[in-house]
């Protein structure tokens, strides 16, 4: 819902030394031998075999694995293997929720603990929460935009397990108040309304659930003079997506009767314009919806598989973390999932300190055969610098439009452990900051998983890109080496990953990321860890895992990767160094995780190294995800979208998809 202006909506977002080990060898150009075209299977296939074969010999003399010790993740019990070996707890391909509305969804991105960003913690590692919330819009402009959102999600294959609709608050506009141009008559309202969940369950959305508009404050202190909405306007709106869900069969969550039973609503959960919600409202909002879609959907946290197996399964035998992955792929496509992705099979099992000069050869084995079927496979689209599948965006003016948008929103991946992981605290996690300050601009896609290392990210990032296949991927962040960086000799030794495997897995990743597309990727540096931190060791532990002066070797190799790739690098070890007690202040209990201090520290970091070494991605510089209100032309939307729409598949040469087909089809009916 719109405030008095351009600038008063932007101020609602935020209250917001050379190499000396082995590097994998770069692409090469397809020609002749065993380096081309028709060779390099034979090469790759060749590889793999003594990889696995190298892999096997390292399981018969290696002793099994405990994962007492303890990973740098989020701790789970390893998951029941299904029949056929594979983890029951995890899957290849996580599904996405989608929330659809005006900025109720928006600002739901807020940092402080928006229900967003609540929503994407609860189901981290689990499903993506997409936040397609556009400020000031109606249920005409976002009929109009939801075309483009399913087309969006079909080109990875991405399932959407659910999706929100929650729309009303500018519909009820007073159509003679200061934001009457947003206003729609009620009849319209409820038929946009049957329209909107026609095209998303059209689209195979499986659960679409209705969000009545919450009632609004008219004696805010900072509604203005002459409030835009009426209470008991706003009222019928709220009755009538009540009957559009009751006719639909939908599920609903009444925002309405939930805020007027709560005493004092007005000032408790709404914002002081009386309109947006409170920080209150935002986790009212979040617990009210997570209740609802596990009661009444079955959807909730707990009954979701972990994307990816967790560190206990990836470490635990059978079979290690290529047969687990492989396992899980197999999975994936016996369900009718569609992948090119090719994974090594056999067993890889991380080894007692003695068998360290075998594990680096497996690594390094396993990283150049890799590292040439990426080349074979290019799972995100086009080279570095161009278009990825599915096309990049393309920013314009439209109509005369003086604000430059875009019909498809980039993304930004950020690929780690439990440190990126972790970063969706919706409190203010580093990662949940950086998607506030990318809200409406482009999608932050979290890609970490706690306990892995840079082997298991490995054999994860074929399916990683290829699900980015829908979106151009500006900018992705790679933030390892906290568990390659775990002692052979101690608890968690099965993390283990010898530095020159580590450096030369990190430089091989990063090639793998240019070669689908990426335009930017940044590396970041390993933190330091507190070994006297009060919870530092494990369960049975007498020396920590991990030590100061280990890791540091670890970031020092970061450092070289990014100097030898000429890549960004956010050094945060060196960052930590350097603040007075870091120990405490910047990291957790258990010595190795970021505190709310150090997650900040990293954010702050990260937009400023952006705004430095890469200013064309920084958020300022980036078109808007279709028009923002101020500029949305209301009696000529369709011929606005149209023309955004086509000037997106002129650049791109994408031909005219469902998107074209829907906003024709709804400008004839205008």
């Amino acid at each position: 819902m719109p405030p008095a202006s351009p600038d008063g909506q932007r101020s609602l977002r935020l209250a917001r030394t050379p190499l000396l080990y082995p590097v994998v060898p770069a692409k090469r150009q397809h020609g002749g031998g065993a380096w081309g075209s028709g060779g390099r299977p034979l090469l790759v296939v060749a590889l793999l075999l003594a990889a696995v074969l190298a892999g096997g010999l390292w399981a018969r003399a290696g002793a099994p694995l405990s994962s007492s010790g303890g990973a740098a993740g989020v701790r789970s019990a390893p998951g029941k293997r299904a029949a056929g070996g594979a983890p029951a707890s995890s899957v290849w391909r996580r599904p996405a929720i989608l929330l659809i509305g005006d900025s109720l969804t928006e600002l739901g991105e807020d940092a402080g603990g928006g229900w967003a960003s609540l929503l994407a913690a609860a189901f981290r590692r689990r499903a993506d929460v997409l936040n397609r919330g556009f400020g000031g819009y109606n249920t005409e402009t976002v009929r109009l935009v939801v075309c483009e959102i399913t087309d969006s999600l079909k080109a990875p294959g991405q399932t959407v397990a659910a999706a929100t609709l929650w729309l009303g608050a500018n519909d009820a506009a007073l159509p003679d108040g200061r934001d009457g141009r947003v206003h729609l008559p009620l009849p319209r309202y409820e038929a946009n309304l049957r329209d909107i969940v026609a095209q998303l369950r059209g689209a195979g959305v499986a659960h679409v659930v209705l969000i009545t508009p919450p009632p609004v404050s008219e004696d805010a202190p900072a509604a203005g003079p002459g409030p835009p909405r009426r209470l008991n306007v706003t009222q019928r709106y709220a009755a009538a997506a009540r009957r559009v869900a009751a006719d639909l069969r939908a599920p609903l969550l009444d925002a309405w009767a939930l805020f007027e039973a709560t005493p004092g609503w007005q000032t408790a959960l709404l914002a002081p314009d009386g309109l947006h919600l409170s920080g209150t409202g935002q986790g009212l909002v979040a617990q009210a919806l997570l209740a609802l879609m596990e009661a009444e959907l079955g959807l909730a946290p707990e009954t979701l598989p972990l994307h990816h197996p967790s560190w206990p399964d990836l470490y635990t035998p059978p079979g290690g973390p290529a047969a687990a992955l492989a396992d899980e792929q197999r999975a994936y496509a016996r369900a009718g999932g569609q992948t090119a992705c090719a994974l090594p099979g056999g067993g890889m099992r991380a080894p007692p300190h003695a068998t360290m000069a075998r594990t680096t050869a497996v690594w390094l084995l396993l990283a150049l055969a890799l590292s040439l079927a990426a080349g074979d496979e290019a799972p995100g689209g086009a080279a570095p610098g161009g278009a990825a599948a599915g096309g990049a965006a393309v920013a314009g003016a439209y109509l005369g439009n003086e604000e430059p948008t875009i019909w498809t929103r980039p993304a930004v991946l950020l690929l780690g452990d439990s440190l990126t992981e972790l970063g969706l605290d919706p409190t203010g996690g580093w990662g949940v900051r950086l998607a506030h300050a990318y809200a409406r601009k482009a999608d932050v896609i979290n890609r970490g998983f706690g306990g892995y290392t840079t082997p298991t990210l490995s054999l994860s990032l074929p399916e990683v890109l290829a699900s980015t296949r829908g979106q151009k991927v500006m900018l992705a962040t790679l933030w390892l080496g906290a568990n390659d960086a775990s002692r052979p000799d101690r608890g968690n030794a099965a993390a283990a990953v010898p530095v020159v495997s580590y450096a030369a897995l990190l430089a091989n990743m990063v090639r793998q990321l240019q070669a689908a597309g990426v335009a930017n990727v940044v590396l970041i540096t390993p933190p330091p860890v507190n070994e006297a931190a009060p919870k530092a060791l494990g369960p049975g532990e007498t020396l920590p895992a991990r030590t100061r002066d280990y890791t540091a070797q670890y970031a020092a190799a970061a450092r070289g990767v990014a100097a030898q790739m000429r890549v960004p690098l956010l050094d945060v070890a060196a960052l930590f160094e350097a603040t007075p007690g870091w120990q405490t202040a910047l990291l957790g209990a258990d010595g190795l995780h970021l505190s709310p201090a150090g997650q900040s520290l990293v954010f702050s970091s990260l937009m400023g190294l952006i705004e430095k070494q890469l200013p064309d991605v920084r958020p300022t510089a980036l078109p808007w995800h279709h028009p923002t209100w101020w500029f949305v032309d209301y009696q000529n939307a369709a011929a606005q979208w149209g023309a955004e729409e086509a000037a997106y598949r002129a650049a791109t040469g994408a031909g005219a998809g469902a998107g074209g087909r829907a906003v024709a089809a709804a400008a004839g009916r205008d």
